[in-house]
């Protein structure tokens, strides 16, 4: 297990992968996620039991950030998570696979200035307090959730809201 006391970064000088799988937990007060220029970053958590824990997530500042929640994976963000923080930029997320879960209990925010996407499916299952979708005037938020019929995605949230961007 990783807990790191203040920052979990991906892709902060250039490209960068980092995988949580196999029963491993990491956790951080800060996320970030392609958050300088030179590539796009991406932080996977997958399997039952493995997990990453943190207060405030921003992904895609400067470049192409992506998180994949999979198969048992678990995320849990306490505080605001920022997904396609500037414009031009984009940050994505796809929770999928059977217990495959996103817990948020702060606001999921897509298209903060930049283009914020959310892909639920094939059993992965988000559980939001809020998700803002287009925030800022730049920002395009956007949420799908997908699956076959006995395996759709499912998003579950307090309150979805748009804002002065465009969503979707």
């Amino acid at each position: 297990s990783l807990a790191a006391s203040y920052s979990i970064d991906a892709g902060s000088r250039g490209p960068g992968t980092i995988r949580i799988d196999q029963g491993a937990t990491a956790s951080s007060d800060f996320l970030q996620i392609a958050n300088n220029t030179g590539g796009t970053a991406t932080v996977t958590v997958a399997g039952s039991g493995s997990s990453l824990t943190s207060r405030i997530a921003v992904v895609g500042l400067l470049a192409e950030g992506n998180v994949r929640v999979e198969d048992g994976g678990q995320l849990t963000t306490t505080g605001n998570a920022f997904f396609g923080a500037n414009s031009g930029f984009i940050g994505r997320t796809t929770v999928t696979g059977a217990g495959a879960l996103w817990k948020s209990t702060g606001n999921i925010i897509l298209g903060l200035s930049g283009e914020g996407q959310l892909v639920i499916e094939n059993g992965g299952e988000v559980d939001a307090s809020l998700l803002t979708l287009g925030y800022g005037s730049d920002g395009f938020g956007q949420a799908t959730v997908r699956g076959t019929a006995a395996s759709r995605g499912i998003l579950t949230a307090g309150v979805i809201t748009t804002d002065s961007g465009t969503s979707k």
